[in-house]
């Protein structure tokens, strides 16, 4: 059986300073989990383990998606999908979306004056 494969061609100049902001954010997500858990009724060593093995995939997912804006796509402008890729970029896009949520919320907190 042949795999599916999507191609989409993106706009660089439009796309550039999205990246920007999509590889900032993926420094600040090696290091947090996009959704936190709140998992206080667990044993601390297998919290630390669980949420370790939480921050691998969200890195590994976050490298999946990054690894679609190489030197193909600074060339020709075209990102490609398919069944091994879907998945993982899905939820780097929900983990970003997260984190962006997060810093305007506060952002807007701050500015309200909820927040210092």
């Amino acid at each position: 059986m042949k795999s599916k494969r999507v191609e989409v061609k993106l706009s660089l100049p439009v796309v550039a300073p999205l990246l920007d902001v999509i590889r900032e954010l993926s420094f600040e997500l090696e290091k947090i989990l996009a959704a936190p858990q709140a998992l206080h009724d667990l044993d601390q060593e297998f919290r630390g383990a669980w949420i370790g093995e939480l921050l691998e995939g969200q890195n590994d997912d976050l490298r999946a998606l990054l690894s679609l804006f190489d030197g193909e796509f600074f060339t020709e402008g075209v990102v490609a999908f398919d069944e091994t890729n879907a998945e993982p970029i899905v939820r780097a896009c929900t983990a970003f979306r997260l984190q962006l949520r997060e810093r305007l919320s506060r952002y807007f907190r701050k500015k309200k004056g909820v927040e210092k």
